[in-house]
Formats: C-alpha cells, sequence, structure tokens
C-alpha cells in the first residue's frame, strides 16, 4: 500500500486515520512536545505508541485526561512500562470540540474469547 499524501511528515495518528477498530499492541508511551497551532505555545503531552497499523498510518497516539482515565480503567493504575506488550483496541469516535465535529481516538479493551 503507497502512503498517503497528508501522513508523510506526520507521526501521530488522528481518528480521521482510521476505518473502524483496529488492534494494536503498546510499544511504549512517552512524554513529546508538540504545538497544537503556530501561534500557540508548546505543551507537554503523553504519546501511546503503538504496532499493528498499516505500515502507511501514523504510530504515536496523542491523549489527554480523558484518554489517561480510559487506560487507567482498562490497565489499572500501573507503572508505565508495565504497559509494554500490552494489546488494546483503538476506534474513530466523532466528538463535539471547540464548536466543530472531529474524528478522535478512542481506546477499549479487546474483547475475550
Amino acid at each position: 500500500m503507497a502512503p498517503k499524501l497528508g501522513t508523510l511528515y506526520r507521526q501521530y495518528l488522528r481518528g480521521s486515520d482510521l476505518t473502524g477498530p483496529c488492534l494494536v499492541t503498546i510499544a511504549g508511551l512517552t512524554q513529546v512536545t508538540v504545538q497544537p497551532h503556530p501561534r500557540s505555545e508548546p505543551v507537554e503531552k503523553w504519546c501511546l505508541w503503538v504496532t499493528g497499523l498499516p505500515e502507511d498510518t501514523p504510530n504515536g497516539i496523542l491523549f489527554g485526561p480523558k484518554g489517561e482515565e480510559v487506560l487507567t480503567k482498562i490497565f489499572g493504575e500501573v507503572d508505565i512500562k508495565d504497559l509494554k506488550g500490552a494489546q488494546i483496541i483503538i476506534y474513530p469516535l466523532k466528538v463535539h470540540v471547540a464548536g466543530y465535529d472531529k474524528m478522535a481516538v478512542r481506546f477499549r479493551l479487546p474483547k475475550s474469547k
């Protein structure tokens, strides 16, 4: 599959990159500095790095307090190093932010067999 224009220089996944739920493996969790808008100050965010996405898809998932809340419900209050190798489902969800609809990335546990 050829890379998509618009993803060539991105390392962070957007909800609009996903077409449905996707099982991924957590490769790590780090704090990164991002600049949400060219005129805004850089901010520190947490990033969940995953494997299992198509090759041309960014593999970093930025998240805020809501994402941490969901991850804590899934895994409990564990050391972040203990998340490496764990599997989760990521999926797109339409959210309303600052007067606009956008697709966000959300987390859930895989269903038990």
